[in-house]
């Protein structure tokens, strides 16, 4: 059975397909994700059971309108309208999952202890992209544990270049009574 999530995810896959705004929609889903996860008021206040429908509504227009294609915006309505709203961030993660499938983007995280510039973001990505055959997108975490290098995990997969990660296997080499 089919959670409410694929159903309203793939509904919007679809329809983009059709009218070819799978990218743009992409983004537009992506900035919604943001938005609403940086802001659970705004969740709070789309899925509230104290307003009318049309104020929801009004404020999902207010909010997202200046930004996004008609079918974008039509879809978070709709998520309201339908009253599952309260659900609105894991319909957009798997709408995000499902596009990216679809458009063969590959998503990950760099883990650093400190923030990597923009330009060290672009080579990372360029290298991803070349080594997996397809366009990788990437976010950046800090993660003060690693001591130093960085850590990607691009689907599922742990590309791990962290001192951490080199003492670990340092420590098992030495517990075996292996040569270093």
């Amino acid at each position: 059975m089919e959670t409410i999530e694929t159903v309203y995810a793939n509904a919007l896959l679809s329809l983009c397909i059709e009218n070819k705004e799978v990218e743009r929609s992409l983004k537009d889903m992506k900035f919604a994700y943001e938005e609403f996860d940086k802001n659970p008021e705004l969740v709070t206040l789309i899925s509230s059971a104290f307003l009318e429908k049309e104020e929801k509504i009004s404020v999902v227009d207010k909010v997202f309108s200046p930004l996004f294609i008609t079918s974008s915006l039509n879809f978070l309505k709709l998520l309201v309208d339908k009253n599952v709203s309260i659900s609105v961030l894991k319909i957009l993660k798997r709408y995000i999952n499902l596009a990216n499938s679809y458009l063969s983007i590959a998503s990950g995280v760099v883990y650093s202890v400190s923030k990597l510039s923009d330009e060290e973001m672009r080579r990372l990505k360029e290298a991803f992209s070349k080594k997996l055959n397809r366009k990788v997108e990437l976010v950046n975490y800090l993660d003060p544990s690693l001591i130093g290098g960085i850590k990607i995990i691009i689907d599922n997969k742990v590309y791990d270049k962290s001192i951490l990660s080199q003492l670990d296997g340092l420590r098992t080499t030495l517990k075996k009574g292996g040569a270093i």
